[in-house]
C-alpha cells in the first residue's frame, strides 16, 4: 500500500510525503528533515537518537521491528500490512499469550 501511494492515512499519500507533504497539519517533510516534527518537544535529531517521543518507544525498537503499536511491526508497515497478530511486538506476544 504504502509503495504504492497509499499510506493508510485517510488523505495522505506515499507521494505526498516524499514529495514534501506529511500530511499533518503544519509539518511537511522538509521541515522534519531539518528538525522539526510537528510533535511538541520532539525534534528529528531526538529521533535519530533513540526517542520518538512516544512513552516506552525508542526509536532501536521502532527499526528492530517493534512499533509497540499493539498488532503492528515495522516489517508489516513496510510491506504494507498492519494489524496482525503474528506482528504484534514481542512485549505484547508475551502479555497477551504468556509466551
Amino acid at each position: 500500500m504504502i509503495w504504492n501511494g497509499s499510506t493508510g492515512i485517510k488523505g495522505v499519500s506515499a507521494w505526498r510525503i516524499l514529495n514534501g507533504c506529511t500530511g499533518t497539519k503544519g509539518v511537511s517533510a522538509w521541515k522534519i528533515w531539518n528538525g522539526c516534527t510537528g510533535i511538541k518537544g520532539v525534534s528529528a535529531w531526538m529521533i535519530l537518537n533513540g526517542c520518538t517521543g512516544i512513552k516506552g518507544v525508542s526509536a532501536w525498537r521502532i527499526w528492530n521491528g517493534c512499533t509497540c503499536t499493539k498488532g503492528v511491526s515495522a516489517w508489516r508497515i513496510w510491506n504494507g500490512y498492519k494489524g496482525i497478530e503474528r506482528g504484534l511486538c514481542m512485549e505484547e506476544l508475551e502479555r497477551v499469550h504468556g509466551y
